[in-house]
């Protein structure tokens, strides 16, 4: 798995929300289910897939393998 450095990855996301005047903004990265269970499993981490969605939206568990 090959992520282009210098370039944004396309699941990069700025979020902005406001409330009563208050202003805070955070990154937020969504992460495909082949990078994330690529990357986590080079990393020594095992990978369930708890839930998948229509719309590739996933809830994942990692483990660190023993």
């Amino acid at each position: 798995i090959v992520i282009p450095m210098g370039k944004k990855y396309y699941g990069e996301i700025e979020y902005q929300l406001s409330y009563k005047g208050y202003t805070e903004t955070f990154s937020w990265l969504f992460v495909d289910i082949d990078n994330l269970a690529g990357i986590a499993e080079a990393c020594g981490f095992d990978i369930e897939i708890l839930y998948e969605g229509e719309t590739h939206n996933y809830v994942a568990a990692l483990k660190l393998r023993e």
